[in-house]
């Protein structure tokens, strides 16, 4: 079985949705899943080259988003001026002047937010992916009807003369008649 565009684009919208943080927790437990998330599966999917090529680029994004997560995702670690302190003993009075400068500045605060209009672009094509995903549900439903109408109409060894009768009243109105006439196949009257 194939997957299709819409699929894809279903597991690219909940790969932004997992993307999409509210704090550093849901962070982490949102980069977990992206760095085990089964790419082998969807790409196995895929038939041809064309249609892996989304995906790929995809994988691609994501690996880069962790790889950065790993690299800057963490504090970094606290300075130790009494080390250095020790170490440049000629110029202790100047780490001790480094040490408070360092402590009375502020990093500034990183907060990403999504802006308004990607975040009601991502709601409009959500609810259309939904409508269109229904809409394929009930072609779906529509079409196993036919089939199982379809497969009702089938000639085998089971299948009745009543049935045959129903199926083609022609030919049955055909038969009756020649047998009340005894015009047989073959026979010289």
């Amino acid at each position: 079985m194939s997957i299709t565009l819409l699929q894809l684009d279903q597991e690219k919208s909940a790969l932004l949705r997992i993307g999409h943080f509210e704090n550093h927790q849901s962070e982490k437990m949102a980069l977990s899943k992206l760095s085990k998330y089964n790419w082998e599966k969807v790409l196995s999917k895929l038939p041809t080259v064309e249609a892996k090529r989304p995906a790929l680029l995809l994988r691609s994004a994501v690996n880069e988003i962790v790889a950065e997560s790993a690299k800057y995702g963490n504090k970094p670690a606290e300075v130790d001026f009494a080390a250095y302190k020790n170490k440049l003993k000629f110029t202790g009075a100047t780490v001790d002047k480094l040490e408070a400068l360092y402590k009375s500045r502020k990093s500034p605060g990183y907060f990403a937010q999504v802006p308004e209009f990607t975040v009601a672009k991502r709601q409009v094509t959500a609810s259309v992916l939904e409508r269109i995903v229904e809409a394929r549900k009930q072609d779906i439903a529509e079409l196993t009807a036919q089939l199982e109408g379809l497969s009702q109409l089938t000639i085998s060894g089971e299948t009745s003369v009543g049935e045959l009768t129903d199926r083609f009243p022609e030919i049955s109105r055909d038969i009756e008649s020649d047998i009340k006439t005894h015009d047989w196949a073959g026979a010289k009257n």
